[in-house]
């Protein structure tokens, strides 16, 4: 896998995060997720592009539903690869990463395994804590 088609993921999933939904502090965990999933994979053979758009695109059904969120992130999916169709061939991993990555989530491969993990890992991220502090003395 080229850095540059890491890169290009990362700025096409960023690109469509901020066109649908401007949260910083959803922006902020999905950052946190990427970074663990992309160190969690270091020297293997896994794909380091499911785990960039699957980070990127996991929480976006919140907007409409918090509860079934990773049902409706699967419609934000979709969505993402109407416009950027070059990714298509992941889509079914993705989906597998979203659909499984709460608490509850069965997880069925090792991607989804990875990303179930790094969705919690991120929460110990020092950027997120530091903007979980920031919020705090802001309440």
């Amino acid at each position: 896998m080229s850095l540059s088609k890491q890169v290009k993921a990362e700025q096409d999933a960023k690109n469509f995060f901020e066109s649908e939904w401007h949260d910083e502090k959803h922006r902020v965990h999905c950052e946190c997720v990427v970074t663990a999933c992309l160190g969690m994979i270091q020297n293997t053979t896994l794909e380091p592009v499911v785990f960039i758009l699957a980070g990127w695109l996991h929480d976006m059904g919140k907007m409409i539903d918090k509860e079934n969120h990773h049902q409706e992130s699967i419609k934000f999916t979709k969505r993402f690869i109407e416009q950027y169709p070059e990714y298509k061939d992941y889509l079914g991993l993705i989906e597998d990463c979203i659909l499984h990555h709460r608490s509850t989530g069965v997880p069925s491969n090792e991607y989804s395994r990875i990303f179930q993990l790094a969705d919690k890992v991120a929460l110990s991220n020092h950027k997120w804590i530091e903007y979980k502090g920031q919020n705090q003395k802001r309440k």
